[in-house]
């Protein structure tokens, strides 16, 4: 193999590389809350659950889907619902900021 040959080799495993730590980063700087439907209320970290977006605890993408799935033979298995879903902090901020422009005198609670 000559020089360039390796180099290019080389060159793409760094590259792959360099996808892969991107994607866990990523990955691992998003933030989920997580939504009970059978509380209509935002998970605490510990116990209970709080209606103050403010006051959600949050969790990687991987916590929050498996607080989801263990749910789900208890209270989704007896009401056929997903009792809790794992929902993106950014989307919820995308989702109040178009609220709030959408209704400029609508009340902030809930939205905190």
């Amino acid at each position: 193999m000559s020089g360039a040959q390796s180099l290019l080799k080389l060159t793409g495993q760094v590259t792959g590389r360099i996808g892969e730590w991107k994607r866990r980063r990523y990955e691992m700087e998003e933030t989920y809350l997580v939504w009970s439907v059978e509380h209509r209320m935002w998970w605490l970290k510990r116990h209970g659950y709080t209606a103050r977006l403010s006051e959600a605890a949050p969790f990687s993408r991987t916590e929050a889907l498996g607080i989801c799935a263990r749910a789900i033979p208890g209270h989704g298995a007896r009401h056929g619902v997903l009792p809790d879903l794992p929902v993106r902090l950014e989307d919820i901020e995308t989702m109040r900021d178009a609220y709030r422009a959408e209704f400029r005198d609508a009340p902030a609670e809930g939205w905190e």
